[in-house]
């Protein structure tokens, strides 16, 4: 009786030995596969990335895989060679027998818009610029990376499998484009977004002017260019072409960030030529120039230099000066005199392009971002406020080289003239933005 229960008992600890070992196996298979899985997984997120990357770049600029200048209209296997490539660099393994070439069953490519919202699949055809309405400005990568198993064999799991996935979008150059006055309100815009009007005279465009809403050009107005609109073209002023286009961002020329002291513009000035103030000023003919660096708020000679402030600036006199004036306010210039203003732009990048005048982040849509009122201006360089009204006049004369950016523009004077200058504009390279 006691040799049966002991053998038993021997019976049900092997049993219960063996349940453990599986268990014991079970564990071992998970931390060892699962940390090979962690390896694999962070291999596929690196082919992810660089498929992306690289699949935006094709869009912008798919040398060498095709001649097109851009990588719209370029064959999509182009596109998914270009991309299959750069996935495979990164241990990714190939389904079709021919790494490098347009067919893997481990990757799988899509289009975005700039957004980084998929639009559709990388098909066999011919890359699109556009899906429906949205613009291709992106590219989705999705990786599958296989891997045999270690451990997990044992309990029927040979291969294992992880996946990633990754988003890039590429940014054009930024400049003008060709505008000589850009007005880039949309949704709840005011009528008359963009607005040119003559005063006696015949006034002159000579360049090409948009708007994301409507324009309104006076009969005394003539634009020597294009006429761009969205919404509604008004007035009875003559364009050498009219079209109604689509919307086009506002470009993101500068950060009103950047200008700050210790910032990537301000250390590109010279210390003794640029101005911080930490209020409200008023620039006029006479006084004292403003100490280089740091100053309060009040009244000061306006000199040749960048004046950074943090609040409204207001300009009195005319006179020829060589400025650029930076801020988070607004920005009012006026004369009551019959004065005569020439401004200048003295900001310019390193490389010699752009040459910013006048840039006001406010959203001053009523009396103005940026106004300017004189019996006669002249001026040069770029006009910039994305979130506010640009409204300039000129009672007698009007005269500018440059352009005007501006979320609504209000533009009016006798003997009106402006001329594009591509040199008032900043250039940026393509941009690449990656995101998981």
């Amino acid at each position: 009786m006691g040799g049966r229960m002991e053998g038993r008992n021997r019976g049900q600890a092997l049993v219960l030995i063996a349940i453990a070992f599986i268990g014991l196996l079970a564990l071992t298979a998970l931390a060892l596969d699962g940390s090979n899985a962690y390896g694999q997984r962070r291999r596929a997120q690196n082919g992810a990335d660089a498929g992306a990357l690289t699949g935006a770049r094709f869009l912008w600029n798919p040398q060498p895989w095709c001649s097109n200048p851009h990588g719209y209209g370029c064959l999509e296997a182009s596109l998914r060679q270009a991309v299959n490539a750069a996935v495979e660099t990164h241990g990714i393994p190939d389904t079709s027998g021919q790494p490098g070439d347009a067919y893997n069953n481990n990757i799988e490519v899509f289009y975005t818009d700039a957004d980084g919202n998929v639009l559709g699949p990388v098909g066999g055809g011919f890359v699109p610029a556009k899906i429906g309405t949205k613009e291709v400005k992106g590219i989705r990568v999705v990786v599958w990376n296989p891997f045999p198993a270690f451990i997990a064999q044992v309990i029927g799991r040979a291969n294992l499998r992880v996946s990633a996935e990754a988003v890039a979008v590429y940014q054009p150059p930024v400049s003008c484009n060709g505008w000589a006055i850009f007005a880039g309100c949309t949704g709840n815009c005011q009528p008359n977004v963009l607005k040119a009007t003559g005063g006696g005279q015949a006034g002159v465009v000579n360049g090409n002017i948009h708007s994301n809403a409507d324009i309104n050009i006076s009969q005394q107005m003539y634009i020597n260019g294009v006429c761009d609109y969205v919404t509604q073209k008004k007035g009875n002023g003559t364009c050498q072409t009219t079209q109604q286009g689509s919307y086009i961002p506002m470009p993101q020329f500068y950060r009103y960030e950047d200008f700050l002291p210790g910032g990537a513009k301000w250390n590109q000035v010279d210390s003794s030529r640029r101005y911080y103030f930490n209020r409200s000023i008023t620039l006029q003919s006479s006084g004292s120039c403003p100490s280089p660096g740091r100053n309060d708020g009040g009244s000061y000679k306006l000199c040749d230099g960048l004046y950074v402030v943090d609040g409204d600036v207001t300009i009195r006199g005319g006179g020829t000066v060589t400025i650029t004036v930076v801020t988070n306010g607004s920005i009012k210039s006026t004369s009551s005199n019959n004065d005569q203003a020439y401004f200048r732009g003295f900001y310019k990048e390193p490389d010699g392009k752009g040459q910013l005048l006048f840039f006001s982040t406010s959203n001053d849509t009523n009396n103005g971002a940026i106004q300017l009122s004189y019996s006669r201006i002249s001026w040069e360089g770029l006009i910039y406020a994305p979130n506010g009204l640009v409204n300039l006049s000129g009672s007698q004369g009007f005269t500018g080289n440059g352009a005007i950016f501006g979320y609504e523009v209000d533009v009016s004077g006798a003997n009106f003239q402006l001329t594009y200058n591509e040199n008032a504009c900043p250039t940026t390279p393509p941009q690449l933005f990656l995101f998981r």
